[in-house]
């Protein structure tokens, strides 16, 4: 078996490989499509090409830094080949050479938690789908002003808005072009809203001041009395310009009998309508994280005022350069990391560190899954380290 980048003019193979796997028509390649460039894929030995894997690279919020993150898609086998490893090969491949260039960060979407598990991967946020019935949107009285965004139109006020609106979150991912090397706003934005062309919208609203605040992407779901607009990206600079929104919304009632959203974890959406037993909540797992460097990501860690020490035992089967004991040192709420030789007082997986260091668990909820054997002295040091925090994962990938 070989594993490597693929080549373009191996690009129409890997969409085959993936529409087979998807049980969908393949697309037509555009000229300028070079995502290619982004696919590894593993060949037998009679350079059949069995499997693929798209490795986009992204640059993420961890913990107030700004850390370089590997986003895995597009994982497709043909069905001949299964169940030969290839598509382990292809991860251990991408893993090595996500570690070897600095990323800190992996995620995915994955079709089951148990498969991504087995390479380090762990369950990255909760988020609730929200349907919202046009009758609850009565309460978001509509004021500033809304436009629809066509294409050509400037891109600034989103990106924008969105920069403010992932402060503070995990995982969110920074879509300036400069950072991550690829277009990602002119891709999302730059060609795609032709008006009259596309069953897609997107809006900018603005406050009565003129200042850029939200913004809506949406897409009419469904049809006749059964018609819902998916919002499915969204950024809102504070809670005014998130009532502004959805006072927005609100005048899509002649169109749509619902709107649908994903809301982060921590906006307890029951809280916002007045009749929270007209509105459908399902809290949902969404993509899975790892750590790819243990170090790096250690030293994102920080509690004002807190010192102290202790002693990490790290396992992690894909990247073993991240395995052994890890000496994690607070001074004044500062992180400073190293191996070490002492012996380990917490020992944990990949997946389990990369929950506690991203906050998707609190070292206190992770207690109910596991039984640490800690003093109390360790216990309150690890709870003050490792605190539920605020994430959101919402690329496309």
């Amino acid at each position: 078996m070989q594993v490597r980048p693929i080549t373009q003019a191996e690009h129409e193979r890997a969409q085959h490989v993936k529409s087979t796997a998807f049980l969908r028509v393949s697309q037509d390649i555009s000229p300028e499509d070079t995502s290619w460039r982004q696919i590894r894929a593993a060949f037998d030995d009679d350079g059949t090409m069995m499997s693929c894997v798209h490795d986009m690279p992204f640059v993420s919020q961890l913990n107030g830094r700004m850390v370089g993150m590997c986003g895995i898609g597009g994982v497709a086998s043909l069905p001949e080949y299964r169940r030969r490893g290839s598509i382990r090969a292809i991860m251990q491949h991408i893993l090595d050479d996500a570690y070897a260039r600095g990323d800190v960060l992996s995620t995915l979407y994955p079709f089951s938690f148990a498969y991504y598990r087995k390479f380090g991967y762990e369950v990255a946020q909760a988020i609730n789908a929200v349907t919202i019935p046009m009758s609850q949107m009565a309460h978001y009285a509509p004021f500033g002003t809304a436009r629809a965004f066509a294409a050509g139109d400037d891109l600034a006020p989103f990106q924008a808005v969105y920069a403010q609106f992932i402060k503070g979150r995990n995982l969110a991912c920074d879509r300036d072009d400069a950072q991550t090397g690829r277009p990602l706003w002119h891709s999302w934005l730059g060609s795609k809203f032709v008006p009259g062309k596309i069953r897609e919208y997107a809006y900018l609203w603005r406050d009565t001041d003129g200042t850029p605040g939200a913004y809506a992407l949406v897409c009419p779901q469904g049809q006749g009395d059964d018609t819902a607009f998916e919002v499915y990206d969204y950024a809102f600079v504070s809670p005014r310009a998130f009532r502004g929104l959805m006072g927005f919304l609100r005048l899509l009632d002649g169109q749509a009998s619902s709107i649908r959203i994903r809301l982060p974890e921590d906006m307890a959406p029951h809280t916002l309508f007045p009749q929270p037993y007209d509105i459908t909540v399902s809290g949902q797992p969404r993509g899975m994280v790892r750590l790819v460097h243990v170090e790096k990501a250690l030293h994102t860690l920080a509690a004002p005022g807190l010192t102290g020490e202790v002693v990490l035992g790290v396992q992690d089967d894909m990247l073993p350069q991240n395995s052994g004991a890890w000496l994690l040192s607070l001074e004044d709420g500062h992180a400073y990391v190293q191996k070490t030789d002492k012996a380990s007082a917490f020992n944990l997986n990949i997946g389990l560190l990369s929950q506690l260091v991203c906050g998707t668990l609190s070292f206190e909820q992770a207690t109910y899954l596991h039984d640490f054997s800690l003093d109390e002295e360790q216990t309150a040091f690890l709870t003050r380290v490792f605190p539920k925090r605020k994430q959101l994962l919402i690329e496309r990938f």
